[in-house]
């Protein structure tokens, strides 16, 4: 037999609770903020191990891969150097050979 809701349910009624005492709580203060992580020490351009090694150590192994920054560098082709014009007028030589005997002079004392 299924119970009916009628008149005499024994269901309770909520009755309505008093307010609370307590003082209401101050909102959290936010975390604090992580302190960055000291960088790494730095080592080596190198991404590979071995190839900072072989840069370190060239008496082992001459005529490997040739690295700047742990880049390989291109292959330049060679090119004879030809002074610009303007660089080549007697002027310019004269006060050039002027500066190189002054800096010998000084050089000396």
């Amino acid at each position: 037999m299924a119970r009916s809701k009628a008149k005499g349910s024994k269901k309770r009624k909520s009755t309505p609770q008093p307010a609370s005492t307590k003082a209401p709580r101050p909102p959290k203060p936010p975390p604090a903020p992580k302190t960055p992580e000291p960088p790494k020490e730095f080592k080596s351009f190198f991404s590979k191990k071995y190839e900072r090694e072989s840069a370190l150590h060239r008496h082992r192994r001459t005529g490997r891969k040739v690295l700047a920054w742990g880049h390989p560098i291109p292959e330049i082709p060679q090119v004879d150097f030809d002074l610009p014009e303007e660089y080549r007028d007697e002027d310019t030589l004269k006060v050039r050979a002027r500066k190189k005997r002054r800096d010998r002079r000084r050089s000396k004392q």
